[in-house]
């Protein structure tokens, strides 16, 4: 698997705190870039559809598809919240760990994800089912998707995912490497070293999931199985199910998955002693700012990066710029970047960088408020008409808000969002945190 296919979601809608930049998942842009001005040949296509055609409103209005139909909590086993699926079709599974890393434990989320991803695939060849394991700002995530039929080899697979990792010498030493270079080509890449140095100016207090080249050296097998045994707790853990499958029989399933709640053994907790990344010097110009959303969730946040995206589509000639929303684990960073080689790009740049929120609050309307809603709901929508689609949805809507109606409230506070509620979300907004690279 390697560290370039964990997944993540990314475009000027949504962007993970998960590492590095590609993703199979929703592609992003390529090193350095940003989502609006230069896109992967999938985002540029729905955000040339949503930016172009005309407003197509969902056929339902509501988010109930989002709203499980059922919940249960058993002692010492995961919350399982089912979406119900017609029997004989596709079944999805999608397993939620929480991990909070410590600055010196950091990167160790990413190296456990690609371990259990490996375990994985091999059963998962056996049924033709589609396997993956991410590092989200909330934890581990280990998703299967297949026949409905095949639902104890898909459960199997699950417990593959979260057993506790023993890796040899070989595997934890290849995978160590990998990450390094991710980090060698994050701090040479100018791009990636602003959205970092941005990061980590508007919060500063939550290490990166990438891990630094010192925490990352010391990724150990001792290291891990502590890491492991303190998150993989069965009492903690959420299961998103959309099958067929009987609740009593599926929690019969899930016997055995995880640690029980006294099996926990205590953080790793010394000192990440790493400073900012540092790399050569770039050709061009770059600037960012970045605005700080201290909640989750706000659909309010997802509509003004739509808008802000329209707003610096074409900045003028030798200029890059891009928006981004970035989902951090307790905060929404709205992210307006950019590149340019002379002196005058080099101000229209900065221009139009700073001008983005404000610009948008200047062409604020009804009208455009409600197409710039619309298009934010199809793309939701969009990216859960799979059965492995929605249980991401609504497992994303459980990690980040703890609830399990967290993705349908989302879809039913993002009908509320108008022209005046956008207005008093954006000037709530504080002064932007600003970083620039030159040559």
């Amino acid at each position: 698997m390697g560290w370039l296919r964990t997944r993540r979601t990314s475009s000027c809608l949504n962007r993970y705190d998960t590492e590095p930049l590609g993703s199979p998942y929703f592609p992003e842009a390529p090193s350095g870039a940003f989502c609006v001005s230069i896109g992967s040949a999938l985002l540029a296509l729905i955000l040339l559809a949503l930016l172009t055609a005309p407003v197509v409103l969902h056929a339902q209005a509501s988010g109930a598809v989002f709203l499980p139909d059922t919940v249960l909590r058993a002692a010492s086993m995961p919350r399982v919240l089912i979406l119900r699926a017609n029997p004989g079709g596709v079944a999805a599974l999608r397993l939620s760990v929480p991990l909070l890393e410590r600055p010196a434990e950091a990167g160790v989320g990413r190296m456990l994800a690609a371990l259990s991803e490996r375990r994985m695939e091999g059963a998962a060849r056996e049924i033709g089912a589609r396997v993956s394991a991410q590092r989200t700002p909330w934890g581990l995530t280990y998703s299967v998707e297949g026949a409905g039929a095949d639902m104890e080899h898909l459960v199997y697979l699950l417990r593959l995912a979260a057993e506790e990792p023993a890796p040899d010498f070989s595997e934890l030493d290849r995978l160590r490497a990998e990450l390094l270079s991710d980090l060698d080509r994050r701090a040479e890449s100018p791009g990636d070293r602003l959205l970092t140095d941005l990061r980590r100016a508007a919060a500063p207090d939550l290490p990166s999931l990438a891990g630094s080249h010192v925490s990352v050296r010391r990724l150990d097998a001792s290291l891990m199985r502590a890491v492991w045994r303190r998150s993989h707790r069965a009492s903690s853990m959420s299961l998103v199910a959309m099958t067929s499958v009987d609740p009593t029989v599926l929690l019969a399933m899930l016997q055995a998955l995880g640690l029980p709640a006294r099996d926990v053994a205590p953080p790793f907790d010394a000192a990440d002693p790493s400073g900012p990344p540092t790399g050569p010097p770039p050709l061009r110009n770059w600037y960012g700012e970045a605005r700080v959303d201290p909640a989750l969730g706000d659909p309010h946040a997802a509509v003004t990066a739509l808008l802000m995206s329209q707003q610096v589509a074409d900045p003028g000639p030798g200029v890059e710029v891009g928006v981004r929303l970035w989902e951090l684990r307790d905060r929404t960073l709205l992210v307006v970047a950019g590149a340019a080689r002379e002196r005058r790009a080099t101000a229209t740049l900065r221009a139009v960088v700073q001008a983005a929120v404000p610009d948008v609050l200047l062409a604020l309307d009804p009208l455009r408020v409600r197409e710039a809603v619309a298009r934010v709901e199809l793309v939701y929508r969009t990216r859960a008409s799979t059965p492995g689609g929605l249980v991401e949805a609504v497992g994303r809507g459980v990690d980040g808000t703890g609830r399990a109606s967290g993705a349908s409230d989302y879809l039913v506070a993002l009908a509320r969002v108008t022209a005046a509620s956008l207005t008093d979300y954006l000037n709530r907004l504080g002064a932007p945190v600003v970083v620039e690279i030159v040559p």
